[in-house]
């Protein structure tokens, strides 16, 4: 599962509450509190992926920041945007 709830202002709610992997995408929304609150529900691991964006460097060192104060968290990266691929 991957909410993005920073991208869509309430339009949708969150049903699926376990599942294998929840990947969250990480810009200026996201905190600490945020990671809490997902860590509750019945996810096997847990991902943080920093939002490919205009200020992308900000948001990677805001998503390193967050997976080194949770350590559930992986740092996930989107390679083929990285190496600009389709």
């Amino acid at each position: 599962m991957s909410p993005k709830p920073q991208f869509h202002e309430g339009r949708f709610e969150l049903v699926l509450r376990g599942g294998d992997e929840c990947k969250l995408v990480v810009d200026d929304g996201v905190d600490d509190d945020a990671l809490q609150r997902y860590e509750a529900l019945e996810f096997k691991e847990f991902f943080l992926q920093p939002c490919m964006a205009h200020d992308y460097d900000r948001h990677l060192a805001r998503t390193v920041a967050l997976v080194s104060r949770h350590p559930r968290w992986r740092l996930s990266l989107q390679l083929h945007k990285i190496l600009g691929l389709p």
